[in-house]
């Protein structure tokens, strides 16, 4: 199967704070764009990230409304959030992602929250962003394994109530499953033996 995502992915999933370097074309007046990564405790070691390739312009178009670019090209700093916590699942939820991937099984729930503060303002959350970006989320010992013995896996979103499937693919130089996404909350990570 032909990956979905291109570029280069991090080796290890930095968590914490990364500040981006402004692209080479945008505005020498750019405000600084930080991103703050974290992964809840109880997700035992399980981390996120946005893909190697991301920047300050991917984020910013995909992040900030046009009022909120122009500010940040004129000068004002961003923080971009991404936070990886447990998810609180329905039966109705489960029962619905069973049925659209048949035979396949749900290795792993989770929720992304998203969040922007523009520099003096509040933070405030991101539910749907205006183009897709790249995650990267890091893979459990027991899913590396079944990844490489060629097992496809998914990632199932719930968007609004509509099922979205996204390909993940697993990375083995980094551990890490990669998926495009254009909207934060609940996610799960699936797995099958042949192409769902």
């Amino acid at each position: 199967m032909k990956s979905p995502v291109t570029g280069r992915y991090y080796y290890t999933l930095p968590q914490g704070s990364v500040e981006l370097l402004p692209a080479e074309s945008d505005s020498e007046n750019e405000g600084r764009m930080t991103v703050e990564t974290k992964a809840s405790p109880e997700l035992n070691g399980l981390r996120i990230g946005f893909g190697q390739d991301v920047s300050s312009n991917i984020l910013s178009n995909a992040f900030l409304n046009a009022g909120e670019r122009q500010q940040f090209a004129d000068g004002k700093d961003v923080r971009i959030f991404l936070e990886l916590t447990p998810a609180n699942v329905s039966e109705a939820e489960i029962n619905t992602v069973q049925q659209k991937i048949g035979r396949g099984e749900i290795a792993s729930w989770f929720t992304v929250s998203a969040y922007r503060q523009l520099e003096g303002t509040q933070k405030t959350a991101i539910e749907k962003a205006q183009g897709k970006v790249t995650l990267q989320i890091s893979a459990p010992d027991d899913l590396a394994a079944k990844a490489a013995a060629g097992t496809v896996f998914e990632v199932i979103g719930i968007d609004h109530g509509t099922v979205v499937r996204m390909p993940a693919v697993y990375h083995a130089e980094s551990n890490t499953f990669v998926f495009e996404t254009d909207f934060f909350g609940l996610f799960a990570l699936t797995c099958s033996a042949v192409s769902l």
